[in-house]
């Protein structure tokens, strides 16, 4: 959760360091201002529930993905 509360850029980079992707997707490079609403997209589409059911990943996993989404779409609410 504190996490949460830093920068975009920080969220991401702590989310793809604690919590690897089981697809494994890279951590996105590119945090400029122009490109954080594309890259914010991109980070919601590799955590996003519907692409991380419970089979076969577990419950945690899945449950913990949804909180994922939700944080990162708050910071994406920033750029709208």
């Amino acid at each position: 959760r504190t996490a949460a509360k830093k920068s975009p850029q920080a969220l991401i980079q702590h989310i793809f360091k604690f919590h690897k992707p089981k697809n494994e997707e890279e951590c996105p490079t590119d945090f400029s201002d122009a490109a954080m609403k594309k890259t914010l997209l991109k980070t919601i589409r590799v955590y996003h529930q519907d692409k991380n059911p419970v089979d076969p990943h577990g419950l945690s996993w899945h449950l913990l993905c949804r909180e994922i989404t939700k944080q990162l779409n708050e910071k994406y609410e920033l750029y709208k």
